[in-house]
This record gives C-alpha cells, structure tokens and sequence, in this order.
C-alpha cells in the first residue's frame, strides 16, 4: 500500500474522533465540526448588523434660523429705504443686486479679521465682513457699532451721493435691532416641517433646538415677536448670547452640552455649507438646505424617521 493510500484510509472519520479523543482535542473538533454545521449569515444580514451596531440614534435636530425658518421680507426692508432715494437709483438703470456687493466691500473695511482665525463665517458664500461678525456675537456695542459703520460711509471714497444715502438705509437695517426684526418673516415651508419634526419628537424623544448666528437684542426681539414659534424648541443657542458664532467648533460644543447630547446623536440643519462641514467635523450629521429646498430636505428627514 503506497504512502498516499494510507493518508486516505486515515480521513475515516470515525477514525479521526478517535485520534483526537485520544490525542485530547476531542472537544475541540466537535466545537469546529458544530460550527461548520451551523449556516452563516447573509452578507445582507452581516451588513444589517454592522449597521445597527455602528448607526448612532438621533436625539437631536438642530434648526438654523436665517434662510431656512426665517427671511428678510425686502418688501419690508424696502419700505425703510427712502422711496424716492430707491427710484432715483432705479431710474439711472442701477441693478439693485449690485447694492449688497457694494454694501459688503464699504463694511469689509471697518473691521479685519484677527489673522489666527481658520474658518471665517459666511453668508449665501461671502465671507461675513467682520464688523457684522462682531455684531452678530455682541462682542461690541450696537451703539458703537452703528455709529462707526455710518462714519465710515460718510468718509468712504469712490461713490455716489446717492450710492451713499442707500448705504446709509442699509445700515439701519442691517445693524438696528429694531429694523432687523421688523423685516424678518418666518418661511412657511421651513415652519411646517419645523412642526412636523417637533411632531415627531414627543414620540421618540428627540430633542429641537435652534442654533443660529444672531445678534442678542435683534433676536430677543424677534422672540418677542413670534413666540409661538420659538416655543416649539426645547432650547435656543444663539450667537449674541454667547459670544461665539458658526463656523467656530465651540458654538456646536455648547449646543449639545445644553440639550445633554453626543454630537453623533445630532442631525444639524443649515442653508450654509461652510457651517454644514463645521457641524459634520464635530460629529454630527449635517443637512445643507440649499436654495431653499425643503423637498428634499423633508425626504432626508423622513429617510431618518424624524417626520
């Protein structure tokens, strides 16, 4: 009997449990021979488990204010520019889109940015001019604020006198609580699903908050003026009240350290996508709103089972 006859008459496998009784690894080739036996999961199933182990539950949705529950009416806003200023500069065949670029380059000289900064906050993809960033988190006066702002359009070169007097509106709009509150309008898109989430989160106990870059007094009185919306929140984080403004990582730190949460429990939604990456590089789940798309937004939420 050759060599190899031998080796297949030793694959027996009675004769093989007896070897190993013998050898004491008995128990050892029955654990494998069961394991073999036993049908392995799906790569489906394997892939279901992974997840579920891995997925984080929500307990959060963080709103932004501006451009996705709120907007300035520039009905409004319009009636606080003087009407016959407006004309006057419609009829020279201005285009009145150009008047914000021109507004951002006047107040980007007021202020600079301290240069250690790494990311600027922005709005509709400009960088924010510094002087509303101060303003935004009151880290300066509203007083002082808006007087510099008007004494720095008064001694700015290269424009009209009328280029002038509009800039001088806009900065009452832009900069006095008061103005900022009267031309912001809730968008009733972003209310309805703002209720419906709220809906939602008395069931499974998700949480609603507001985290929103805003000036303290133009927002306390916005409050006061739709205070049945703000109610529909368990907390509101805004950037006047503590000195600190998207996209800057401790504004997120702070807002799940009110509501008691891990930023990967947190769905985070904002209309800019420089605040969408901040939020996502703390852990949470950011959603960019853009161009004011709720339908799709409303089709992500309900993907997440938050509507």
């Amino acid at each position: 009997m050759s060599m190899f006859e031998d080796q297949t008459e030793v694959q027996d496998p009675n004769l093989v449990k007896r070897l190993a009784s013998q050898t004491g690894v008995g128990e050892v080739v029955q654990k494998l021979q069961a394991e073999e036996d036993e049908p392995s999961p799906s790569l489906v199933e394997q892939e279901h488990k992974f997840t579920d182990q891995k997925k984080p539950v929500t307990k959060a949705v963080i709103f932004d204010l501006g451009r996705v529950l709120f907007d300035k009416s520039w009905l409004k806003a319009g009636r606080r520019v003087k009407k016959w200023t407006m004309t006057k500069y419609l009829l020279k065949g201005n285009n009145p889109l150009k008047l914000r670029h021109l507004f951002f380059e006047v107040l980007q000289g007021i202020s600079a940015y301290p240069t250690d900064l790494v990311y600027y906050p922005t709005y509709e993809g400009t960088v924010l001019p510094n002087i509303l960033n101060l303003w935004m988190r009151n880290a300066e006066p509203t007083e002082k604020i808006i007087k510099d702002v008007h004494a720095y359009i008064d001694r700015y070169q290269g424009i009209t006198c009328l280029q002038r007097e509009i800039l001088h509106d806009l900065a009452s709009i832009t900069f006095n609580p008061d103005d900022v509150a009267n031309v912001m309008v809730p968008i009733d898109e972003g209310i309805t699903l703002l209720k419906a989430v709220r809906d939602k989160a008395k069931d499974n106990g998700v949480k609603v908050m507001l985290l929103s870059n805003f000036n303290a007094e133009a927002f306390n009185m916005l409050h006061k003026s739709y205070g049945h919306i703000f109610q529909l929140f368990d907390a509101l984080c805004v950037s006047g009240h503590l000195n600190m403004m998207k996209p800057e990582s401790n504004i997120y730190q702070t807002a799940v350290e009110m509501i008691d949460v891990h930023p990967s429990q947190c769905v985070f939604i904002d209309d800019s996508p420089e605040n969408v990456d901040a939020a996502n590089r703390c852990g949470m789940t950011g959603i960019w709103l853009k161009d004011f798309d709720y339908v799709h937004l409303r089709e992500r939420l309900v993907q997440m089972g938050l509507v």
